[in-house]
């Protein structure tokens, strides 16, 4: 579903054999660039950026994604920190398969 209040994005995957991790490269119709780490493990996905890429590192991120027993949804929560110590939760998203 398009909406104006979302931006157009594109996400690119690749694995990164040095660290055992993918790498999730998201560009957005803002002009945001973003690199994230990603692991996809017993049904559990996760995003984070901890360190600086190619946009001002003002905040650190991570999503954890659960996906169901059939397959056919996860439930995800992105949350950010200042410091890398304390989360906020920053908003719910959630991916389903019709």
């Amino acid at each position: 579903m398009k909406q104006s209040e979302f931006p157009s994005s594109t996400i690119v995957y690749n694995y990164d054999s040095n660290t055992g991790n993918y790498v999730q490269h998201y560009f957005d119709s803002r002009g945001v660039t973003r690199l994230y780490h990603m692991s996809l493990e017993n049904d559990i996905w996760k995003l984070w950026r901890d360190t600086a890429d190619f946009s001002p590192f003002d905040f650190y991120q991570r999503f954890v994604g659960r996906i169901n027993e059939t397959g056919d949804s996860i439930k995800s929560t992105w949350e950010k920190s200042d410091d890398g110590l304390n989360w906020n939760h920053d908003f719910r998203l959630v991916y389903r398969k019709d």
